[in-house]
């Protein structure tokens, strides 16, 4: 995905236009939420030698915001490399020259979109906290008891938009500290639904 590929998916997915905010830097802009003016996407072109990669042409990067945990499932893919003048720890960098694959580059600006935006109201906040604590209670059976039906709810939790949806929220530190909620680890669960794939398979 290009640089300007990227501004079409911002502009269509989220009515986002880039902001040129540094005089001494013009190709640099960042792409921030239109309710809270949060940054989600910083994008800046440098040269690949500055990145750790050969060469000394210039390369556009774009730095999003992912968290620590999910971080190291994307380090490695072709494409994506540490932050560049943001936090190695919550931001990664995805060069814009077609390394990276698109899908790996929209999901990234998309995870980043929803890690940045304002919270949700109390009653949103409060129906989160029953559908964690209901799959948290699916979680603890199906460890101590695998069961089919437990293991099929609880997969379809783990694929579906809602879970990285909690997990997000948890990482923004928007749970209650008191909340069991061993369901949004990543590994714990994805450690559970593989030891059992076999099972899962039957469906």
């Amino acid at each position: 995905m290009t640089k300007d590929e990227l501004l079409a998916y911002a502009r269509e997915q989220y009515g986002t236009e880039p902001e040129y905010l540094w005089e001494s830097s013009p190709n640099t802009f960042v792409l921030r939420h239109r309710g809270n003016r949060k940054w989600y996407a910083v994008v800046m072109d440098v040269r690949r030698d500055r990145l750790g990669l050969p060469g000394e042409d210039i390369v556009y990067i774009m730095d999003v915001k992912c968290g620590p945990l999910l971080s190291g499932s994307y380090i490695g893919k072709s494409g994506v490399v540490p932050a560049y003048h943001m936090n190695k720890t919550h931001w990664l960098g995805v060069l814009l020259d077609g390394s990276a694959a698109d899908a790996t580059v929209t999901e990234l600006l998309d995870l980043s979109y929803e890690r940045t935006q304002a919270r949700r109201r109390s009653g949103e906040r409060m129906s989160r906290i029953a559908r964690i604590e209901k799959y948290e209670r699916l979680f603890d059976e199906a460890t101590k008891r695998p069961d089919k039906e437990k293991l099929r709810l609880l997969n379809a939790y783990y694929t579906s938009g809602e879970w990285l949806e909690d997990y997000t929220a948890d990482e923004n530190g928007e749970l209650p500290k008191n909340l069991k909620r061993g369901v949004l680890s990543q590994d714990a669960l994805y450690d559970l639904l593989e030891k059992h794939r076999e099972l899962l398979g039957r469906f």
